[in-house]
């Protein structure tokens, strides 16, 4: 799920679609050992204009520039969801991934994500990691602190895209200020992992909750998981 509008998003898809492809060939392997990666990115805002594309559900793959017809390989699909093109209908008449979409919407009402755990148990599943999550003031202290750094960042890129930054004494401040920012976030990104995992969130929950890899959860898991041991 992506919440902020990203200029990049495309990019940003293909970028993790090929981490997911090609994490999957072991050194040595041949290329016909890989297999299928379908990236599915499920938006709060719209990625299209109405005049391009009205539909909340658009889906992307290698055609043929000549007949767009053609597929180059079933390997790469790509599928965005825009959220507020989509419009809630009736729970019980809806299928599971209506289900997950109404979860997310911020249409939805908390008694309509009840019902909604009732008829599927990942989404129960869900509900309850997001409890333990809200129920612990340094969980949320550490996303609001890891928020607030991508909020940072962000202002400082559109103030470099749109003034520029001189040479020089500028561009050293302007380099130490996102040096001590990056310190600052993953200090709070670790101490948040660590303090969900130890709440029992599963690391598929916290690395979509950041918006990071899994492998990554895992490596500072387990860094300080070893850390602990030393001590």
């Amino acid at each position: 799920l992506q919440l902020r509008s990203l200029k990049s998003m495309d990019r940003r898809t293909l970028y993790y679609w090929s981490l997911l492809y090609g994490r999957r060939l072991e050194k040595g392997e041949k290329y016909s050992a890989l297999n299928r990666t379908v990236v599915i990115s499920i938006l709060s805002y719209n990625l299209f204009k109405d005049e391009v594309w009205p539909e909340y559900h658009s889906s992307f793959a290698v055609l043929n520039t000549k007949d767009l017809k053609h597929k180059l390989t079933d390997d790469l699909e790509l599928h965005f969801i825009e959220l507020p093109k989509w419009h809630k209908g009736d729970i019980e008449k809806m299928n599971r991934l209506e289900h997950w979409l109404a979860y997310l919407s911020p249409k939805t009402t908390n008694e309509e994500r009840r019902r909604l755990a009732m008829k599927d148990p990942a989404i129960q599943k869900v509900m309850e990691a997001e409890k333990v999550f809200l129920a612990d003031p340094d969980c949320i202290t550490a996303y609001e602190q890891h928020e607030k750094y991508l909020r940072d960042m962000a202002a400082m890129k559109e103030y470099d895209e749109e003034v520029g930054w001189e040479r020089g004494h500028a561009a050293g401040l302007a380099e130490g200020r996102a040096t001590g920012l990056a310190e600052g976030e993953l200090r709070a990104k670790e101490r948040l992992i660590i303090k969900c995992h130890r709440n029992h969130m599963p690391v598929a929950d916290i690395a979509k909750l950041l918006e990071i890899d899994e492998e990554e959860v895992n490596r500072i898991i387990l860094q300080n998981t070893d850390a602990a041991v030393e001590s």
